[in-house]
């Protein structure tokens, strides 16, 4: 009895295997199967996953990569070509009822990373059951030059406007990178992407924020600005932290180009949120911006979070009250120039003015006298620290303080004056300076100085005091 169960069952599975039957049509120029899977038995039957098989040909130990892009399929599978099986979820699940039959496509995203050289590959789809039952196709042959005649293929209208709502991420990324290249009119253009600001997918969101800026689209502004308050940076665990202000990066760089008024608050409130991770890279974006108001919005800044200036309070919160000078700098407003005095007092930060004044150093060169207002109103403040102990043999006030001041005067005898100090400096790197802003002014009454200073220089500096002397016509004797 029980051997007459077990013969039973198995001939029951068998039927419901043999049930089942696939068929299918493939396009090379897609790499796109179309499938009819079909179901003659008397239960109903679900697809759960779907797949590729590959058997490669090749040799795949370099560093090249080859991977087909952009088919508008239900099942997009991406596989490496050198593993022999990738499955992935069917999202949704295919749904046979008894004798029914169901069509779908798959297509094949081949990513052949490694290929040295010409390489092939046996491909065909496998469908497999809930109850583990598995169907294959034919299988077809693919090469590199099939995936090269894809990747550059462009694609229809249709079917960008189609992906861009599709429920693969990686679709709908490809389908906002080719949305400017198609044929779709200006108001089409700003809608698709403003919905895409809010897809659920981060990596979308960014690639939205990177196509309203590279396709100017400025009527997106207003909506742009609305994303800042929609990307939370609160404090939270460090993968969800990094990932949300790569998010709200994106996000900022926009504004590179799409100049909006308006977007200040957000990007200062990001720079100065000590939970937003890459604080160096928008010191950039703050620079650039451009907007009448954002000058103001700096100062403003800089006074409220004044504190941060001392590494006594964190040296991150010190490097990102830097970034906001250096930003504040670069506007060159000369509104700013009194507020930028009050920083340079005695008793003020000494990094503080070090930022100052190297920042307002990086606006002038030694071949030119200073002519612009915005750096000549700083000109007096500087002076006063020619003579300033803070610092150490790199970085010190002296040095910027020296040589702003020089490249403000229009006579070499007040220019000597103030090199002569600076080559009996304490520091060496303060001493070249000298010399080398001597040696692009032509002051050759230089010349017997530098040599003394060369004498005993340390090895590592001689090569460069040489330079100056030999830029001066003089030679470079121990």
């Amino acid at each position: 009895m029980r051997r007459l169960f077990i013969l039973l069952l198995l001939l029951s599975i068998a039927d419901v295997a043999s049930a089942a039957k696939i068929s299918s049509e493939f396009s090379r120029q897609t790499l796109l199967f179309k499938l009819t899977v079909s179901n003659s038995a008397s239960v109903v039957r679900h697809v759960t996953q779907i797949g590729i098989i590959s058997n490669a040909r090749g040799t795949f130990e370099c560093l090249n990569d080859a991977t087909a892009l952009f088919v508008l399929a239900d099942y997009p599978v991406m596989f490496p070509v050198e593993r022999n099986e990738t499955l992935i979820k069917a999202d949704p699940p295919i749904s046979l009822p008894p004798r029914s039959s169901a069509r779908f496509t798959v297509s094949a995203y081949p990513n052949a990373a490694g290929a040295c050289g010409p390489w092939s590959a046996d491909v065909h789809v496998v469908v497999v059951f809930d109850d583990g039952t598995r169907l294959e196709n034919r299988s077809e042959t693919i090469t590199e030059a099939d995936v090269e005649a894809l990747r550059i293929r462009k694609p229809q209208r249709d079917e960008v406007l189609k992906s861009l709502s599709h429920k693969h991420v990686g679709l709908r990324l490809q389908a906002l990178k080719q949305l400017g290249k198609v044929d779709v009119d200006r108001v089409t253009l700003e809608t698709k992407i403003r919905l895409a600001f809010a897809d659920p997918d981060r990596a979308v969101r960014s690639e939205a924020y990177r196509q309203a800026a590279a396709l100017n689209l400025n009527t997106l502004a207003p909506d742009l600005i609305a994303r800042f308050g929609k990307i939370p940076l609160a404090a939270q665990k460090a993968p969800t932290r990094q990932a949300d202000s790569e998010e709200l990066l994106d996000l900022c760089q926009t504004f590179k180009i799409i100049r909006a008024a308006g977007a200040e608050e957000g990007l200062i409130s990001t720079l100065t949120n000590p939970n937003f991770v890459y604080p160096e890279q928008l010191g950039e974006v703050l620079q650039k911006i451009r907007t009448p108001a954002m000058p103001a919005k700096l100062g403003g800044a800089l006074a409220e979070h004044r504190e941060w200036a001392s590494d006594a309070a964190s040296p991150s919160l010190a490097a990102r009250y830097a970034i906001l000078l250096k930003a504040f700098i670069a506007y060159r407003d000369i509104d700013s120039v009194p507020f930028l005095e009050s920083l340079m007092t005695p008793g003020g930060n000494e990094r503080t003015k070090y930022v100052i004044l190297t920042n307002m150093l990086a606006q002038t060169d030694a071949t030119h006298r200073i002519e612009d207002p915005f750096v000549l109103k700083m000109r007096a403040a500087s002076r006063e620290f020619i003579n300033d102990p803070w610092g150490d043999e790199r970085q010190n006030l002296r040095e910027p303080a020296m040589l702003l001041t020089v490249r403000g005067l229009d006579k070499a005898t007040e220019q000597l004056a103030v090199l002569k100090q600076g080559l009996s400096d304490k520091s060496a790197y303060v001493q070249l300076a000298a010399a080398r802003e001597a040696a692009t002014l032509g002051l050759t009454a230089m010349v017997p100085a530098i040599q003394d200073i060369y004498r005993t220089a340390d090895a590592s500096l001689k090569p460069y005091f040489c330079n100056a002397l030999t830029t001066l016509h003089a030679t470079c004797r121990s």
